[in-house]
């Protein structure tokens, strides 16, 4: 109902989803079949949100770039969730591992990247300097895919381009 009433917005959609498995949404949904549902709904974008570290998304981002046929947006939270024996929550995670996700975006077909809980500014300076370093693809392509000439931008693509402003929502269920 979310996505409906976002794509009747007019706006880009980008939808994001929680599988630290690369198989279900929330351990209980194929991540398949909520994708699938998802691209056939028109959002511009599918992806990964929240929940797991930059390690463990590249990997899930794996899974899902084999089957996912709208460009990929990831945001990993700074490093996987860690609690100790009296409960304290801590992440788990540098960096670097934000560099490591950054390398594999062209690959992966991934056009939005960024962070999300416990991110700081030197998480999104790893993904800024990998993405600007000489040498890596920054307009990312789906390299199973046959090329018929070059890609007409997305409208959120285009919108970004242009400085407009863009608006984007994230809804966390309980």
């Amino acid at each position: 109902a979310a996505t409906a009433a976002a794509l009747a917005s007019g706006l880009p959609v980008v939808a994001q989803v929680v599988s630290a498995d690369g198989e279900t949404v929330a351990g209980h949904i194929d991540l398949y079949s909520v994708v699938k549902k998802l691209e056939s709904m028109g959002v511009d974008a599918v992806g990964l949100n929240c929940r797991i570290g930059p390690d463990v998304m590249l990997e899930v981002a794996r899974r899902l770039a084999s089957f996912a046929t709208r460009p990929l947006a990831l945001q990993p939270n700074a490093g996987s969730l860690h609690v100790d024996a009296y409960g304290r929550m801590e992440v788990v995670g540098r960096p670097g591992a934000f560099a490591t996700l950054a390398r594999a975006c062209p690959d992966l077909g991934v056009g939005l990247v960024g962070g999300c809980c416990y991110t700081t500014p030197e998480h999104i300076a790893a993904l800024k300097d990998t993405l600007a370093a000489p040498g890596l693809d920054a307009v990312p392509a789906r390299p199973d895919r046959q090329e018929t000439g070059p890609r007409p931008p997305t409208s959120l693509e285009a919108k970004l381009a242009a400085g407009k402003f863009v608006t984007c929502v994230e809804i966390d269920p309980p």
